[in-house]
């Protein structure tokens, strides 16, 4: 995930597990795994407006 713009006030990205709260901040990239350990939840903006862009990748295990 890509901040796309700055954010005066809020909007910060949290992931629970993991007690990480992050900043936005135009240009910041985060990538991190696609599995539940890594649940995650954007904030409320108080000021402004957040933008982002967004993708997701999934590698899974070839069954035999």
């Amino acid at each position: 995930m890509s901040y796309l713009n700055d954010v005066e006030d809020g909007g910060t990205t949290t992931f629970t597990q993991q007690k990480i709260e992050v900043t936005p901040e135009k240009g910041k990239t985060m990538i991190w795994p696609a599995e539940w350990t890594h649940a995650h939840a954007g904030n409320l903006v108080n000021v402004g407006e957040k933008y982002i862009i967004t993708g997701w990748m999934h590698f899974p295990h070839e069954v035999r």
